[in-house]
């Protein structure tokens, strides 16, 4: 979703690393410049919120050091009311490095490579505004707009299987990857989350069997049935894909 995790460090470069790339021994200051919003999404102000509570519920969970992405949310809250001193100070006092001077790419003290999405760090030049049913209708537009959803795709061989089950044996779910994309997928009730990822693989052209999947921070175990997970209404799966 997003994040990233690098190994330790042993000295060398990783061969990864472009020979213009800072060294990550050189600590820089964190600067005071605003990144630019980089996203194709429009959102509003409270998607925006959402979308960012929802990458700090889920990021300690997939890998790194929790409390060093609870100081670093804190820093990154703090860069958005523009208390660059306090944000200076968290990291400092975290032993975070910025090798390239933004909260968006840091390491720890152990080597270990964490990264921030640029919603995280960025605000949108002109929100999406929200409005309600009533104010929407009596401005003529009929029902409020409401947010784009992804489309539900099922791949030719997973939609033949899903011919002869009933509808109330079937679900939709929402997952968003680690890349942000969201998608809808639609699947048994009774298939297991690693059949989940193996569909959502064949999908989307990654290898499902290194897929995991988070709810609300937890990791969900392989042989869990959709079922018995309670997926509270509108919530969306994070599926974690190695790159």
């Amino acid at each position: 979703m997003g994040n990233c995790l690098g190994t330790p460090r042993d000295g060398s470069r990783p061969v990864h690393e472009a020979e213009g790339d800072p060294v990550l021994g050189k600590n820089q200051r964190l600067s005071t410049a605003t990144p630019k919003w980089t996203s194709s999404d429009r959102l509003s102000t409270e998607e925006l919120r959402a979308r960012r509570a929802e990458f700090w519920d889920t990021s300690p969970a997939f890998e790194g050091r929790k409390e060093i992405w609870e100081a670093l949310k804190a820093a990154c809250e703090a860069f958005q009311r523009k208390d660059f001193d306090h944000a200076q100070a968290i990291v400092d006092g975290a032993g975070i490095s910025l090798p390239r001077g933004t909260l968006a790419e840091v390491y720890d003290e152990l080597g270990n490579r964490y990264c921030v999405p640029n919603y995280c760090l960025a605000h949108p030049p002109e929100p999406r505004k929200e409005q309600s049913g009533a104010s929407a209708l009596a401005a003529g537009g009929g029902a409020a707009p409401r947010p784009a959803e992804p489309a539900a795709v099922v791949g030719d061989e997973a939609a033949a299987s899903l011919q002869d089950v009933p509808a109330a044996d079937r679900v939709t779910l929402k997952i968003r990857l680690s890349s942000l994309k969201d998608v809808k997928i639609v699947v048994k009730k009774t298939d297991t989350v690693s059949t989940v990822a193996y569909k959502l693989g064949a999908m989307e052209n990654f290898d499902g069997s290194k897929v995991r999947f988070f709810l609300t921070g937890k990791t969900l175990p392989n042989h869990a049935r959709i079922e018995s997970l309670d997926i509270p209404k509108g919530f969306f799966l994070q599926a974690h894909v190695p790159s």
